[in-house]
Protein backbone atom coordinates (compact mmCIF):
# COMPACT_ATOMS: atom_id res chain seq x y z
CA UNK A 1 0.00 0.00 0.00
CA UNK A 2 1.30 3.40 -1.14
CA UNK A 3 0.94 6.59 1.39
CA UNK A 4 0.78 9.66 -0.51
CA UNK A 5 3.61 12.21 -0.04
CA UNK A 6 3.25 15.16 1.20
CA UNK A 7 4.69 17.95 -0.82
CA UNK A 8 6.32 20.96 1.05
CA UNK A 9 6.95 24.20 0.10
CA UNK A 10 10.88 25.51 1.11
CA UNK A 11 8.84 28.34 3.24
CA UNK A 12 7.21 25.56 5.27
CA UNK A 13 10.69 23.84 6.29
CA UNK A 14 12.26 26.95 7.28
CA UNK A 15 9.23 27.92 9.55
CA UNK A 16 9.32 25.88 13.31
CA UNK A 17 7.18 26.17 16.08
CA UNK A 18 8.09 28.35 18.77
CA UNK A 19 9.89 27.14 21.62
CA UNK A 20 8.32 27.71 24.99
CA UNK A 21 10.55 29.52 27.76
CA UNK A 22 10.16 27.15 30.68
CA UNK A 23 12.76 29.12 32.00
CA UNK A 24 10.42 32.51 32.40
CA UNK A 25 7.22 30.85 33.38
CA UNK A 26 9.24 29.04 36.65
CA UNK A 27 10.68 32.78 37.12
CA UNK A 28 6.89 33.79 36.80
CA UNK A 29 5.75 31.12 39.26
CA UNK A 30 8.40 31.61 41.70
CA UNK A 31 8.25 35.62 41.98
CA UNK A 32 4.06 35.07 42.49
CA UNK A 33 4.75 32.57 44.75
CA UNK A 34 7.10 34.88 46.23
CA UNK A 35 4.65 38.12 46.08
CA UNK A 36 1.57 35.93 48.01
CA UNK A 37 4.38 34.34 50.91
CA UNK A 38 5.05 38.18 51.32
CA UNK A 39 1.34 39.43 51.67
CA UNK A 40 0.72 36.74 53.86
CA UNK A 41 3.72 37.55 56.61
CA UNK A 42 2.25 41.27 56.45
CA UNK A 43 -0.99 40.52 57.29
CA UNK A 44 0.48 38.13 60.18
CA UNK A 45 2.85 40.96 61.42
CA UNK A 46 0.35 43.39 60.71
CA UNK A 47 -2.24 41.42 62.91
CA UNK A 48 0.20 40.62 65.41
CA UNK A 49 2.05 43.69 66.05
CA UNK A 50 -1.08 46.05 66.74
CA UNK A 51 -4.40 45.14 67.49
CA UNK A 52 -6.96 47.13 65.89
CA UNK A 53 -9.04 49.52 68.15
CA UNK A 54 -12.36 47.52 67.64
CA UNK A 55 -11.04 43.92 69.27
CA UNK A 56 -9.43 46.33 71.81
CA UNK A 57 -11.92 46.27 75.21
CA UNK A 58 -12.61 49.93 76.29
CA UNK A 59 -10.37 50.77 79.74
CA UNK A 60 -12.85 51.01 82.19
CA UNK A 61 -12.35 54.50 84.09
CA UNK A 62 -13.21 54.82 87.98
CA UNK A 63 -13.08 58.61 88.98
CA UNK A 64 -13.03 58.95 92.41
CA UNK A 65 -13.15 62.27 93.99
CA UNK A 66 -13.72 60.88 97.80
CA UNK A 67 -10.58 61.50 99.96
Amino acid sequence: MAYPTASFSTADKDRQLAKPNYAFAKRQRDLAKKQKKEEKRLRKQGSAAAPTPETVPPIPTTEKTSE
